[in-house]
């Protein structure tokens, strides 16, 4: 590969990423939240609403942040009611997060919100290039992380988000996700009631 095409990757990457950043990420959570939410803690409130029960050391992986960084953001959920921080029934110094009515009602609309404007875009593509763009994107995704993190280097891609079955790369690379880690030790099932798409 020639460094001027190496080049011209980078930038529609960080192109890519950033269109992605801001279309279907800041802004769709600013519109379901009022402006009163960020992406960062929107898309909490679906990890929570699809996978259940967390607990704030859940959050620091997920979301890649010092603990304080994470009681502070669950904190902010709690007061606007769109979580609720209970003691678990088997540690009662532990606290577990769960989904109101009312974060499961955000996380949903925010779902559908990214679903619409993503299909505005999708619906330009034949099945076949959407496909294959798609396992071009896992692929390359799987090779960063295998071969551009420093030794012991752990990031999660927070996929879980997307698909409850575990990490999209779960396979892929030797790089073991910190989040899916800390979770498959204690996870619960999410209720029937709050389990969103």
């Amino acid at each position: 590969m020639t460094d001027l095409l190496g080049k011209e990757l980078l930038r529609h990457f960080h192109v890519f990423s950033h269109a992605v950043e801001s279309v279907l990420q800041n802004s769709v959570a600013a519109k379901v939240s009022g402006g009163t939410l960020s992406f960062r803690q929107v898309s909490l409130l679906v990890l929570v609403s699809s996978k259940g029960g967390h607990l704030v050391g859940d959050v620091v992986h997920f979301l890649g942040v010092s603990y304080a960084a994470a009681s502070q953001t669950v904190d902010k959920l709690v007061k606007l009611g769109h979580v609720n921080l209970e003691s678990d029934p088997r540690d009662r110094r532990v606290k577990r997060i769960s989904i109101t009515p009312k974060g499961a009602d955000v996380a949903r609309r925010f779902q559908e919100e990214q679903e619409r404007r993503l299909h505005r875009v999708l619906r330009e593509y034949d099945a076949e290039t959407l496909q294959n763009f798609s396992v071009s994107l896992a692929d390359m995704s799987a090779l960063l992380l295998a071969t551009g993190q420093d030794e012991g280097e752990k990031t999660c891609l927070q996929c879980g988000i997307f698909d409850v079955r575990g990490c999209v790369l779960d396979g892929e690379t030797e790089t073991a996700c910190p989040y899916q880690n800390h979770w498959d030790e204690h996870a619960e099932p999410p209720p029937p009631s709050t389990s969103i798409k």
